[in-house]
């Protein structure tokens, strides 16, 4: 047995080994610490943030550089984050635990588990999102204080407060208020807290908690109303039928609760109370924006407010066309900000020399005073991917000139001989560096332009050479972006291109917005205005074109499609078309999945299929990548015999688990055809537990899970052979096909597979391997032929199976097959891969709380000379060789010569 893994090992480890001088030459990886949601500034000007994505930092205060990082488990919700003594301390998961970091190095000094929750192992699905930058949560209430004895964290969660003394990492007192705590007041200098809590819809009450003597007295004075919060720590505010009034909380000292209580009124009429992140404002939402309350001495000051204002009681930004004017603490900076042109912040952090501002779409910026220019910009909207697309880019000058029908034929060649020999030149010189400003493609399609869109709606352009960000488009909207997709519905040509933008909000509705996908700029055609849908079901790309240009259908709640470009033409090519276009919708929540036809410019429901929430979720889902090529359609046999392959494009796999029962649960695995909504395969593992990875490509679905008998992580396949024994010359019909014929195998892996991705070629030669994200930050490639389900398990079905290695239940990690190598990647959120010019080599992005780009080639670069080739010693040699030929060519023919003279 040891044999035989040694000999895995070795088989998959020589797949692509990186020498060390490689390291950096095909890739790049950016570091991000997420969208801000706290922000603090020392003395020495580092500022700490922790972000919603679950990761603590400190930047440096020069550059924005990162001083250290901690990124918290992917379950993890930061509630809360201050700085106490030297210490970072984290609130997270509805105020149930408390970390603490040590603020120099970042190191970790405490965990601390401040209450239990009921349910600690949930089945996880596929609508369990992170926190978007409008979803922060208000249910936890985190306060620090100190007292003459200590520094405490007041935390309170649903009916239970929590008195926490973070340096010992000690909970110093729990009490249970037998309400929901909405806010709490604290009087530091009596270490008493006013606790205000609901006891129903209109019912609010107040509990004075003596922290010394550990004492409660709940006061028998309640208030009627719809909404209540504590403002400054000083007033208590209540929203009833549109009305604000408010009540100094000095006014509620016990003994004194009979007296009636004088509220004082506002001039505001609001529809509701939202938790601000500024600890000394509230802010009220009106029908024209909004309303900040500020404490004034013994009164409440109202601030008009609008979606770009933020406003507390010693600071208030401002965003108005790209310029942020921020007033903190009497001093006033403005800064240019063209990428917050739709933002409003969320945060201000003040420091001696600096102030720095957090943004809702990411944006964090260091300002100064005496400039418009701001000291350094740090986009933390990347972080925070929600679609990925990679553009082709135009071709030089002198390829379109040799290329172009336009040109004379001499001419062009003309002209590319001279650029050939200006190369060769700039190359003998040492001066054949590339132009990183250029916007053009390479001679093997390696150079793209990367475009990604963000939960905030943002889109940005990075270059896929070195990463860096070429154009920024800020949202248009302000809603938080659920899911999102690209579409090109022009290739680039003439140095311009036309892509769609669809975004899904979280409410149901969504937009779509066009612009050039190599500058940012948004389009300029009329028919190509952004639009919104009061209810978004699906974009895609329908199989006509007009004028060069792809059409895109947006269907709507209503079943109806809309068409981009909106024109007569558009409208005449898709009529034209025989081609149908299959799609299917999953609601994570009600477990429903539903399939529709769009074909001759309407939609049909074609079939659904429920799964009950309350019995099994859904927690995975994978089909086909769009357009894959296959280059085979069969596997040859030992005895030149051909199994042909079930290439389905229409399949997909599904993933549900039922609810835990003692730690475990069952696993199914349905493949369904999109076309017809039937069952093609169903697979069930009993006894597993989370998480759930699936990939499926040409005709296999691969997919993995955590045994609990064995206690070890498996992948299993299954692959689908078509059982007629022939393949179709018109290509693969759902309608028309029989049922495929099945094999499964299954193997043990040595790690936890959070993800997989499928390498896709221009030409599908190439083998396919799996990408596979693990825990540890790593993404390692998995060939083919070690997951193939005809793995022979002895030597009589090794003669049938050629060209696979024999079954071995273990397929380890090897390190060498590790794609970032030591650049661990934190919180991998997506791998998306893309072919390049190479039918060997393919380019991939992981994003997450980093970027990383590199590229893959599974079966080497067999059309490709290696990057360190020696071009020069080669192109010596054959000089010299010329030459040598050339001199001893005279010199033989003046031997001849002189002997014909003897």
């Amino acid at each position: 047995l040891k044999m035989k893994v040694l000999l895995v090992l070795a088989l998959v480890g020589a797949a692509m080994a990186l020498f060390e001088d490689q390291a950096g030459l095909f890739d790049w990886r950016t570091e991000l610490v997420g969208p801000a949601r706290f922000i603090e500034q020392l003395i020495d000007g580092t500022v700490i943030t922790a972000s919603r994505l679950g990761s603590v930092a400190a930047l440096s205060s020069k550059d924005g550089s990162i001083v250290w990082r901690q990124s918290l488990r992917k379950e993890d919700v930061i509630d809360h984050m201050s700085v106490i003594k030297g210490v970072v301390c984290v609130v997270c998961n509805n105020g149930t635990r408390l970390l603490t970091f040590d603020v120099e190095s970042g190191a970790a000094v405490g965990d601390v588990v401040v209450s239990s929750t009921a349910d600690l192992d949930p089945v996880p699905s596929l609508s369990d999102a992170r926190p978007t930058w409008q979803g922060l949560d208000d249910a936890v209430v985190v306060k620090g204080y100190k007292s003459a004895a200590s520094h405490y964290l007041a935390i309170a969660s649903g009916s239970q407060l929590s008195i926490v003394a973070p340096a010992r990492g000690t909970v110093y007192w729990q009490v249970d208020a037998q309400a929901s705590i909405v806010d709490v007041s604290i009087d530091t200098d009596s270490n008493t807290i006013m606790v205000l809590t609901q006891s129903s819809p209109t019912s609010f009450g107040f509990l004075a908690l003596d922290v010394d003597q550990k004492s409660t007295t709940p006061l028998s004075m309640s208030v009627t109303a719809q909404q209540c919060r504590i403002v400054a720590n000083t007033f208590v505010a209540c929203l009833n039928e549109g009305a604000v009034r408010y009540l100094p909380i000095s006014k509620l000292s016990v003994g004194s609760d009979k007296e009636p209580l004088s509220w004082q009124s506002l001039s505001v009429r609001g529809v509701g109370l939202v938790k601000s992140t500024a600890s000394d404002s509230l802010i009220i939402s009106t029908h024209d924006g909004g309303v900040a309350l500020l404490a004034e001495g013994d009164q409440v000051q109202a601030v008009p407010l609008d979606q770009h204002h933020f406003v507390s009681g010693s600071s208030s930004v401002v965003v108005q066309e790209g310029l942020a004017k921020v007033t903190v603490n009497g001093k006033e900076l403005s800064a240019s900000l063209p990428h917050a042109a739709n933002s409003a912040a969320i945060a201000v952090a003040d420091g001696k020399e600096h102030v720095v501002v957090a943004f809702a779409n990411g944006l964090l910026v260091s300002m100064t005073t005496g400039t418009t220019s701001p000291q350094w910009v740090r986009m933390e909207g990347l972080a925070d991917i929600a679609a990925t697309s990679f553009l082709d880019l135009p071709p030089d000058e002198a390829e379109q000139e040799l290329f172009g029908t336009e040109h004379n034929p001499l001419s062009s060649l003309t002209r590319r001989w001279l650029s050939t020999v200006s190369d060769i030149g700039r190359l003998a010189t040492g001066l054949a560096e590339e132009n990183e400003d250029q916007l053009v493609t390479d001679l093997f399609r390696l150079h793209k332009m990367l475009v990604v869109t963000d939960a905030a709606g943002t889109i940005y352009g990075l270059d896929s050479r070195r990463g860096q960000v070429r154009y920024v488009m800020p949202a248009d909207g302000s809603q938080a972006v659920v899911k999102a997709s690209l579409h090109q519905l022009k290739p680039t040509a003439n140095g311009a291109s036309v892509v769609a933008c669809m975004h899904y909000y979280a409410d149901g509705s969504g937009a779509v917005m066009f612009f050039d996908g190599l500058t940012g700029q948004p389009s300029k055609e009329p028919t190509l205005a952004r639009q919104a849908f009061p209810v978004a079901v699906a974009a895609h790309t329908l199989p006509a074109t007009t004028d060069g240009m792809a059409i895109l259908g947006v269907v709507d709640g209503d079943n109806t499609l809309h068409l981009f470009p909106s024109t007569s033409s558009a409208n005449r090519a898709l009529q034209a078309t025989t081609h149908a276009v299959h799609f299917h919708k999953v609601d994570p929540v009600s477990g429903l999945l539903t399939g529709s036809v769009i074909h001759n410019g309407t939609v049909n429901q074609l079939w659904q299929i429920e799964f009950s929430p309350e019995t099994e979720r859904i927690v995975a889902m994978a089909s086909a990548p769009a357009g894959e090529r296959t280059a085979s359609a069969g596997d040859i046999l030992g005895d030149k015999t051909v199994l042909f392959k079930y290439l389905n494009p229409n399949l997909l796999a599904v993933a549900t688990l039922t609810p835990y029962v003692k730690r475990k649960a069952t696993l199914t695995i349905y493949i369904i055809d999109t076309v017809k909504g039937t069952f093609i395969d169903r697979v069930q593992h009993s006894n597993v537990r989370a998480p759930v990875a699936i990939a499926t490509s040409e005709n296999w679905v691969l997919y993995s899970y955590r045994e609990r008998s064995n206690k070890r992580n498996q992948l299993s396949v299954i692959e689908f052979f078509d059982s007629k024994g022939k393949a179709s010359n018109d290509g693969f019909s759902s309608l028309a096909g029989s049922q495929p014929i099945t094999m499964r195998q299954s193997f043990a892996f040595t790690d936890i597979v959070q993800g997989m991705t499928v390498t896709q070629t221009n030409l599908g030669i190439t083998e396919r391997n799996v990408l596979i994200t693990l825990p540890s930050g790593g993404i390692m490639a998995l060939p083919r032929p070690f997951f193939n389900a005809r793995r022979p398990t002895n030597d009589k079905a090794a003669e049938r199976a050629v060209g696979l290695p024999k079954y071995n239940p273990l397929i380890p990690v090897s390190t060498k097959n590790i794609l970032n190598y030591y650049q661990s990647i934190q919180q991998i959120h997506g791998v998306v891969v893309a072919p390049s010019g190479l039918e060997s080599t393919s380019l991939v992005f992981a994003h997450g709380l980093d970027l990383f780009l590199t590229q893959i080639a599974p079966s080497k670069q067999f059309d490709r000379l290696n990057y360190d080739f020696a071009h020069l010693t080669l192109a010596g040699t054959l000089l010299g060789l010329v030459v040598l030929t050339v001199t001893l060519s005279k010199l033989a023919a003046r031997k001849r010569l002189q002997e014909q003279w003897k």
